[in-house]
């Protein structure tokens, strides 16, 4: 997992910007009384330079000051940069302090006031409101913000080399249905007619289906759906993320990545269960969690999922296909029968078969060879 570095409060961002200012001054009154036994040019240089960055502090102080009575969303920090980019895209802004390299930036977010102190044109730190405006107000309009840009109702969080995180836009209209995944939204959708949120597990080897359930499960659904994967987020940031999305539905591929086997996230999932109504997880090895993580009252139901569901193998090769070839074809991973729709397409069914089982046999030679070499 991606760890993030830790980012200053407000407070804290001012009073370094107070102490630079300060070390500034001492430097420039040290040149000045070492100029008075030795007037030189290059003393006299030296000045300059320290009163150009006593002049450049303070200016950066002022503009980080124009928001002095406003108050950081602590929680978004980890969107800080995509936050902004959005706004400045799409809002009006008031430009509440600025000199030439920063600026104390102000847009209306669908009637919230949100501030970011920019520095080169960059977020240097943000989101802000307004010390008597609520935390919720906030949220809401930038969280409707974000599903505007988007243009859709599913998204995924991602993150980018820098550890911040960004949404993306993502579509669930390839997703295919299986039996099991209508049985488990049908007991789902049954609790929450009467108000209850559902959280459901899904767990199995690699590539027999667990994220096609879900993203079915997901894609019949009303309302807004969130994808994420925890193996390269930070925990503290997906509860935020959550809050300002408010999706219906969150899927989370791969829970067991987690070096801890989950149980660092155990609050985290017992506050998403409080305002998502369906909560989606998929884990492939399920021995590795964290024994709390699977204990009665994580999770409603716990579904494991052994093999490729036939009706969901039928819909990714095609009905067409002879009896042999299903078979076998059954036996590989969900990737490979994707590969395999598009090879057919291309290349007939005899011919598509024959490969996707080349390729199949080539990755476990592979795989094999690369787990020797790990254990010698």
């Amino acid at each position: 997992m991606t760890t993030q570095k830790p980012l200053l409060s407000f407070k804290e961002r001012a009073l370094r910007q107070a102490e630079r200012l300060l070390e500034a001054g001492s430097e420039a009154a040290e040149v000045l009384v070492h100029l008075q036994a030795n007037p030189t040019p290059a003393g006299f240089l030296a000045l300059g330079l320290r009163a150009a960055s006593a002049y450049r502090d303070a200016t950066k102080s002022e503009t980080v000051a124009a928001f002095a009575h406003w108050r950081e969303l602590d929680r978004l920090r980890s969107l800080d940069k995509y936050l902004y980019e959005m706004c400045k895209k799409h809002f009006p802004v008031e430009v509440l302090s600025a000199n030439t390299d920063q600026k104390a930036l102000v847009f209306s977010v669908h009637g919230a006031r949100i501030g970011w102190y920019v520095s080169d044109g960059s977020a240097e730190f943000g989101p802000v409101i307004p010390e008597q405006d609520s935390d919720e107000e906030a949220f809401a309009a930038l969280g409707r913000a974000v599903w505007e840009d988007m243009g859709g109702s599913c998204c995924r969080v991602v993150v980018d080399d820098d550890s911040k995180m960004r949404i993306t836009s993502e579509d669930l209209g390839d997703a295919l249905p299986s039996e099991t995944a209508r049985h488990v939204l049908e007991r789902c959708e049954r609790f929450l007619s009467h108000g209850f949120h559902r959280s459901v597990m899904f767990y199995g080897e690699p590539g027999v289906g667990k994220t096609c359930m879900m993203r079915w499960m997901a894609s019949q659904r009303q309302g807004f759906v969130m994808r994420l994967s925890l193996d390269d987020i930070e925990e503290e940031g997906v509860v935020g993320v959550a809050l300002l999305l408010r999706p219906r539905t969150m899927l989370i591929d791969d829970i067991d990545r987690l070096a801890d086997g989950g149980a660092s996230i155990l609050t985290t999932l017992e506050r998403l269960r409080d305002f998502v109504e369906l909560l989606l997880v998929s884990a492939n090895d399920v021995d590795s969690l964290d024994r709390a993580l699977i204990r009665a009252g994580r999770f409603d139901d716990l579904i494991e999922v052994t093999h490729l569901d036939p009706d969901l193998v039928a819909k990714l090769i095609g009905n067409d296909v002879p009896a042999e070839h299903t078979e076998r074809l059954s036996l590989l991973p969900v990737a490979y029968l994707e590969e395999f729709r598009r090879r057919r397409e291309v290349l007939g069914i005899d011919q598509a078969v024959a490969e996707i089982e080349e390729l199949a046999e080539r990755a476990d030679q592979l795989t094999g060879a690369y787990e020797e070499a790990e254990d010698e």
